[in-house]
């Protein structure tokens, strides 16, 4: 800040004022930034977690679907199993339509997260001091942890739902219904999880990897250092 003094102290105030104005819609613009980013995630992970609920009816009710008595056969009740293939059918069309919305907001906003954390690892091996801005890395790291979390507990109910088919026996019998459960275990292997074809799956490994990459980063530059 460049403070004129030579027209006394009304020049000095007027200066002041000026900064505090400044420094107020600073304020404003981060406050409206952060309040944007939060009513996307919270979009984001609303429906997520709806898809991850119709996953947990679907475990829930695999059984009752394909059980007749206490003994699983190939004739089993038409109208539930029809009625659950329709339900899991429709939440990977969904997951899938879903994976091709979101696509770009989430390679925009890992793109902009991740170069977040490297400028500011960047500024803290040039300065040897933690930024002014250094909030913005947690903020963005916040944002990172909360949409892999959203991806993974998607993914992890997904595979609950893949081993409960696999122990249903039928589904090693050379029959109608053995094949079709098949070719649904196939299918929610694919679809029940949030993709950014073809960059990557939002889940813990990849945020354990994306932050092994920004270390990485950042102990090559102490070592330039």
């Amino acid at each position: 800040m460049h403070v004129i003094i030579q027209d006394g102290p009304k020049t000095l105030q007027i200066s002041r004022r000026s900064f505090l104005w400044n420094r107020i819609g600073i304020g404003l613009a981060l406050f409206f930034s952060v309040l944007k980013k939060f009513s996307h995630n919270s979009l984001f992970l609303i429906l997520i977690a709806t898809q991850r609920d119709y996953i947990k009816h679907l475990n829930k009710t695999i059984y009752p679907a394909v059980k007749t008595n206490t003994f699983f056969v190939s004739k089993c009740k038409k109208d539930s199993f029809n009625s659950w293939i329709d339900s899991q059918q429709n939440v990977s069309r969904y997951l899938s339509e879903f994976n091709c919305f979101v696509t770009p907001y989430l390679l925009t906003t890992t793109i902009s997260n991740a170069s977040t954390l490297c400028l500011v690892t960047f500024s803290i091996v040039m300065r040897n001091d933690l930024p002014v801005h250094s909030h913005f890395a947690l903020i963005c790291l916040a944002e990172l942890v909360i949409l892999c979390y959203a991806g993974h507990s998607l993914k992890r109910e997904g595979q609950e739902l893949i081993n409960t088919l696999n122990r249903i026996p039928i589904l090693n019998e050379r029959c109608g219904v053995g094949h079709t459960l098949a070719r649904i275990v196939s299918d929610c292997r694919s679809s029940l999880r949030v993709n950014c074809e073809p960059f990557f799956t939002l889940c813990y490994e990849y945020l354990i990897a994306l932050i092994s990459v920004i270390t990485t980063y950042f102990i090559v530059l102490v070592q330039i250092q």
